[in-house]
């Protein structure tokens, strides 16, 4: 399979972070949060996620992982909701 290099100081690379935070997030908070797809991408990406794996051991970054998902799950129902009602 091949892999999609990201360059270090690159557009592509300020995807990462929330990427990697919402598998993070998915693996940790599986009962709160599910996306599937994040994994698959990470898989297929070829980056250095050490700078981001060291950070993700922290308390805070944790905290920030599982509200930035909780966030994005929110906004993805009330847009459920309004495709529903219009």
């Amino acid at each position: 399979m091949q892999k999609y290099r990201i360059q270090k100081g690159s557009v592509e690379e300020t995807l990462m972070v929330p990427l990697y935070a919402r598998n993070l997030c998915a693996e940790r908070f599986p009962h709160l949060f599910q996306d599937e797809k994040a994994g698959k991408l990470l898989s297929q990406i070829d980056y250095d996620f050490s700078e981001l794996e060291a950070h993700s051991r922290s308390f805070f970054y944790g905290f920030g992982v599982l509200e930035g998902g909780m966030r994005q799950k929110d906004l993805a129902c009330e847009i459920r909701d309004y495709l529903v009602d219009h």
